[in-house]
């Protein structure tokens, strides 16, 4: 028995195959998604999105926000925007998340708008540095 996934994201090609797990960065931490997983909708943060195939591949992916829904073996991955692991160095990706961690302590305090942009950033660069490892 295998779960049918799909990753979908606006004005980006929809990712769609057979998984035996999925693991979702949300909210409140990692959601893992096997087999006869009990129905469920849960919140998607900035991180990594794991799904192994039924070929024994790990397809790692970076999710920003969204909603999964799970119900009987189809999980549904709705997100603003996911990319596939970065295709860089870990010393790039280290350098990435330097960058976003100066960028966010040096940012106004009093442009809340721009901390928040900056922190999504971090997140971001974060999950590519774990992607590189």
């Amino acid at each position: 028995m295998a779960l049918n996934v799909t990753v979908s994201a606006p004005d980006q090609e929809s990712w769609t195959g057979q998984a035996e797990k999925v693991v979702i960065t949300s909210t409140t931490g990692q959601v893992g998604i096997l087999p006869g997983h009990a129905a469920m909708v849960t919140t998607v943060d900035i991180g990594m999105l794991l799904i192994e195939t039924s070929e024994n591949e790990w397809i790692p992916m970076i999710s920003f926000s969204g909603i999964a829904v799970v119900n009987n073996d189809y999980v549904q991955i709705l997100l603003s925007a996911y990319e596939p692991a970065p295709r860089m160095t870990e010393e790039a990706a280290d350098e990435q998340l330097r960058e976003a961690l100066n960028n966010l302590s040096t940012a106004n305090e009093d442009d809340t708008m721009n901390k928040v942009l900056m922190s999504q950033k971090v997140k971001a660069a974060s999950s590519r540095l774990i992607a590189t490892q």
